[in-house]
């Protein structure tokens, strides 16, 4: 039985990952926390987290094509992670 509920805890946190894609701009970069505040062309507001090898390569008030990873169950707890950034 817990067998059972650990298969269908696992397939419905796994079908809440979603990946979104928008052209953004950097508004502001956490060193600190290696994070990123993104705002998409609809003023949309979204903190990423970025590897600390690419934060250093991230410049503010520039346009970039963002790609990143979240899970809906867990967005209130965790943050985005980037998958990819371009400019």
């Amino acid at each position: 039985m817990v067998i059972i509920v650990i298969i269908i805890s696992g397939f419905i946190y796994l079908n809440g990952q979603s990946t979104t894609s928008a052209v953004a701009f950097v508004v502001d970069i956490n060193d600190s926390d290696s994070t990123i505040i993104v705002e998409n062309l609809d003023k949309e507001r979204t903190t990423v987290r970025v590897p600390r090898s690419t934060i250093k390569l991230i410049e503010t008030d520039s346009e970039y094509f963002v790609v990143y990873k979240y899970n809906k169950w867990t967005n209130w707890i965790t943050t985005p992670k980037l998958s990819s950034i371009e400019p």
